[in-house]
């Protein structure tokens, strides 16, 4: 028994001791959230934002274990106020970690743990996709610790400050401003509407040529219509006419046949 329990301990040692682990660094991290609209009332629910760090989450999942068997319970490492969080004793295989955070985002927050004999290895594994860029292959350790890089500063509210731009996209017609083409066209079509009654107020002379122009071209519209309904008034009633003397007589000498 003793001779069992001897190796059990060494090999629980021997495990312990070739268990690797690796740091990891929030880089860029800002110190505060400064980018709160002004209009936000003091009644408002405002997240603590001075507490970065301890409201990042960090877990490592384990990709060993078998498909029966897998409980998806990851290793959650806490990250302190220099942003920076450790995993220590892990054994050789590969694992998946995922780095989500309330206030910010990372330009990448996704990433395939390749543990082996002697080293740690960390390949990009963006959300979407099926496999884990190789070319990004990084290894890591408590030395050169995983660093996961500041992108942007989450927002959670609105700005409503009542403008006239505002007004515009929150109205009815607010989707024609969302669209670019919409906008032109719409623009256009405005530009088209209003041109004749500023151009009273820059050239009226020029306005009024226009409008006798126009006032022209629709006479000599309306002048050929009525001819031609004048020619048509002429030569149409003739055969008409004849025609239908000619169908009356046909039908009157096929009612006297007996």
């Amino acid at each position: 028994m003793r001779h069992i329990q001897l190796a059990i301990i060494l090999f629980s040692i021997i495990t312990t001791t070739c268990a690797l682990g690796f740091n990891g660094k929030l880089v860029n991290i800002p110190e505060r959230v400064s980018d709160i609209p002004k209009d936000v009332t003091t009644s408002a629910k405002i997240p603590n934002i001075q507490n970065l760090a301890y409201r990042t989450r960090v877990d490592l999942y384990s990709l060993n274990d078998s498909k029966d068997t897998k409980s998806f319970k990851p290793q959650r490492a806490l990250v302190d106020k220099n942003n920076n969080f450790i995993f220590e004793g892990l054994n050789e295989g590969e694992y998946q970690l995922i780095v989500n955070s309330y206030d910010v985002t990372f330009h990448n927050n996704i990433y395939r743990i390749k543990v082996g004999d002697d080293e740690i290895i960390a390949f990009e594994n963006p959300l979407g996709y099926d496999s884990y860029n190789t070319s990004s292959a990084t290894k890591i350790d408590h030395d050169k610790p995983l660093q996961l890089r500041y992108k942007e500063t989450k927002q959670f509210y609105e700005r409503s400050g009542g403008t006239l731009v505002d007004m515009a996209m929150n109205s009815p017609f607010g989707f024609i401003f969302k669209n670019r083409m919409y906008t032109i066209l719409f623009t256009v079509c405005l530009a088209i509407m209003a041109a004749p009654y500023v151009l009273q107020w820059i050239n009226p002379e020029l306005a009024a040529e226009l409008n006798e122009a126009k006032v022209q071209m629709s006479n000599e519209r309306q002048g050929g219509e009525s001819a031609r309904r004048g020619a048509m008034g002429q030569e149409i009633p003739i055969e008409k006419i004849e025609s239908n003397q000619n169908y009356a007589r046909s039908g009157k000498i096929s009612k006297r046949r007996p």
